[in-house]
């Protein structure tokens, strides 16, 4: 439970002091440090955040997950829990002797009331990608976000292959 402690001006969950920011700060911090950094670089940074973000996501699951097919949604609780949008679809699928996982969110504050031309959910991508290989406890082959709320579409789909 959230809870706020006035006197201290803290957010507080579970007797643990919270960080918390508006969508347009975080946008801000983001647009900052591709600034100062370049773009490749920063999305670099951010999915490799966002990676760690998932294993320690996967961590603090791991003992409600009974199934692969509890995945998706301890991931949704997850994600709409602590604002980073909804997780409302979640697949695996074989293909060419790859494992291919696409997961399809909404809502992400990178992508919030924001225009590109490219994807920029690229901490979101990370957290999916460091929550399944904390999963299959391997590294993934790769990740792509196929769509992305910023460039138009209804949503951002992520797609995380594992090879044998």
């Amino acid at each position: 439970m959230i809870s706020r402690d006035k006197e201290k001006g803290w957010v507080v969950e579970d007797g643990k002091r919270l960080v918390t920011f508006r969508i347009m700060t975080f946008q801000s911090l983001v647009d900052r440090l591709t600034s100062l950094v370049g773009s490749h670089v920063a999305e670099t940074i951010l999915s490799q955040m966002g990676n760690e973000i998932g294993r320690v996501t996967f961590d603090y699951s791991r003992e409600v997950i009974k199934s692969e097919a509890d995945l998706g949604p301890v991931l949704d609780n997850v994600l709409a829990n602590r604002g980073w949008g909804r997780c409302t679809d979640f697949e695996k699928q074989a293909r060419d002797g790859k494992t291919i996982y696409t997961v399809r969110t909404r809502g992400s504050p990178l992508s919030h009331e924001r225009t590109s031309a490219i994807s920029t959910c690229h901490l979101v991508g990370g957290i999916v990608s460091g929550y399944l290989e904390a999963y299959l406890n391997k590294k993934a082959q790769s990740y792509v976000e196929r769509e992305c709320e910023s460039r138009g579409n209804q949503s951002c789909i992520f797609e995380t292959t594992f090879t044998p």
